[in-house]
């Protein structure tokens, strides 16, 4: 069986709005510090660390740096738009840096399907 884990989304900090969203990611390494490792390693020869991106509260688009830091990732994924990240591009971004190191070719965002169940009164 291959890794999984999560990749969460904004505002984790409780100072804020604290909206987040989690995405499942498939791993072929069983480690999450070979994980943050390989990211790490994909920021440098991209030159581009996506964390530091949409930092401000409302901010979705990437800087005109970002974008010329990605511009292959951007032609190769024409359906996210610079102007306007959602969270999962976010998160493509992210996996996208992180294969970019030859340690870590082959993480995945996995599309799983959802089963909404309610409890729209437990988030206030």
């Amino acid at each position: 069986m291959e890794f999984q884990f999560y990749l969460e989304v904004g505002d984790t900090s409780g100072d804020g709005h604290e909206k987040t969203t989690k995405f499942l990611v498939s791993s072929p390494v069983s480690c999450i510090k070979e994980v943050e490792e390989a990211y790490k390693k994909g920021v440098k020869i991209v030159g581009l660390d996506i964390t530091k991106e949409c930092e401000e509260y409302e901010y979705n688009k990437l800087t005109p740096k970002a974008c010329k830091k990605l511009s292959k990732f951007l032609q190769e994924n024409p359906d996210v738009r610079p102007e306007g990240i959602t969270p999962e591009d976010f998160v493509k971004i992210w996996i996208w840096i992180a294969n970019q190191s030859n340690s870590l070719a082959g993480l995945l965002l996995d599309d799983l399907p959802t089963i909404s169940v309610g409890g729209y009164g437990l988030f206030s």
